[in-house]
């Protein structure tokens, strides 16, 4: 089992270290290039996105209701009509992704946290 300091000199190790500062060229390339292609194209397709929401009713106006309110919008996908009990559940908490970097880093906080010494102890 790798502890978090294990994983940190394996970083470090790597002999890549903290990425480095970008230089004038790259800041004023993407000050000149980068810039006017977000306002030229994200800005007004983000409003374009929001417009066409609004006409096509998948959002509530802000001024009938709360403004973070939205609409229902019908995905197919219905909730489970039952909820199993907590008391017959086999486990508290399922953790996907244990096997990649910060998954590990979860179940090595899971395990510290709640599993050796602790007074609460939870299926996982």
């Amino acid at each position: 089992t790798l502890s978090v300091d294990d994983i940190y000199a394996m970083v470090d190790a790597s002999g890549k270290g903290p990425p480095k500062a970008a230089s004038w060229g790259t800041f004023l390339s993407t000050a000149l290039v980068g810039v006017p292609l977000f306002v030229g194209f994200v800005v007004p397709g983000v409003a374009l996105t929001i417009a066409t929401n609004a006409v096509l009713g998948l959002v509530i106006p802000s001024s009938t209701t709360d403004s973070n309110a939205l609409a229902p919008i019908d995905s197919g996908i219905e909730a489970p009509s039952t909820v199993t009990e907590l008391s017959k559940r086999t486990f508290d908490v399922i953790i996907l992704g244990a096997t990649g970097f910060t998954g590990k880093l979860a179940v090595e906080y899971m395990a510290r946290e709640y599993h050796h010494g602790s007074s609460t102890k939870i299926k996982w």
